[in-house]
């Protein structure tokens, strides 16, 4: 029992798993964000207990919107308990404007780098000192390119979990990589009928769950209905596939209401 959240089946198997690189599949109403929350406090109370330093390890769950941030939270809050404070959940574009504020004087935007929306970069003139949305991301890869900051902030979070992963695009999905290429675990969200923006410029979502066919070579992943980690179906540490897919197919006892997606590309 987590909270007023009980874990049943694939659920239990995710929380248990510690598996380098984890793809969970499931469907509205699923569970998949309060699973994810259970898991982020058992990844961190197993390393509290084999690193010798309690307390210090974090967790940040990336998502899409302000809204599901705001959801997230109130899912988990329960679920995370004394760990509530070392999960951070921030959307794709706050992590980057993030990384712009604390780090981007050390790659040329200054010490109190400004943001500009959308609406005012189409009437006002262009200012090279200010960011715009679409600026956020490729300036947070740059960061992220620099040896010494790049590998701090990749350490700073020891397990990724990475909300609708279907719904990810190239830039974002590269700062995901970045984020754990220091050997760091990577757990992904995914609902593969549910791509709201497919089809839009630089969205991989099918692409990307074609694994048997582009990222699996030419081998099916295995899915695991049984609690038996570390799951090793597949290279150790790739983030080009997954180590274990695990389905979500029975509903949780959560409020059968699904956060609403925004209508428009996230910021």
């Amino acid at each position: 029992m987590t909270g007023e959240f009980t874990l049943a089946g694939a659920q239990q198997d995710v929380c248990q798993s510690e598996a380098p690189t984890l793809l969970v599949l499931g469907g509205a109403g699923t569970g998949k964000t309060v699973t994810a929350a259970a898991a982020a406090r058992a990844h961190l109370l197993r390393r509290d207990a084999t690193t010798g330093a309690p307390g210090t390890e974090r967790v940040l769950f990336l998502t899409f919107s302000r809204t599901a941030v705001t959801q997230i939270l109130d899912r988990s809050r329960g679920v995370l308990q004394d760990v509530a404070d070392r999960v951070d959940v921030l959307t794709f574009h706050g992590l980057a404007w993030r990384l712009i504020t604390d780090y981007g004087r050390y790659a040329g935007y200054g010490t109190a780098p400004r943001l500009r929306g959308e609406a005012e970069r189409k009437l006002l003139t262009a200012d090279p000192g200010i960011l715009t949305y679409s600026d956020l991301l490729p300036a947070a890869l740059q960061i992220m390119a620099l040896p010494v900051i790049g590998g701090l902030t990749a350490r700073r979070w020891s397990l990724i979990i990475c909300d609708e992963f279907q719904d990810t695009d190239r830039q974002q999905w590269q700062l995901v990589e970045t984020l754990t290429a220091h050997g760091h675990r990577l757990l992904l969200l995914a609902d593969p009928n549910q791509m709201i923006y497919d089809r839009l410029p630089g969205r991989q979502a099918r692409h990307r769950f074609g694994w048997d066919r582009d990222r699996h070579g030419g081998t099916d992943p295995h899915v695991h209905h049984a609690p038996s980690p570390p799951f090793s179906t597949c290279r150790p540490g790739s983030l080009s596939r997954p180590d274990a897919v695990l389905p979500l197919s029975a509903r949780a006892p959560m409020p059968a209401h699904r956060k609403q997606q925004e209508a428009h590309p996230p910021r």
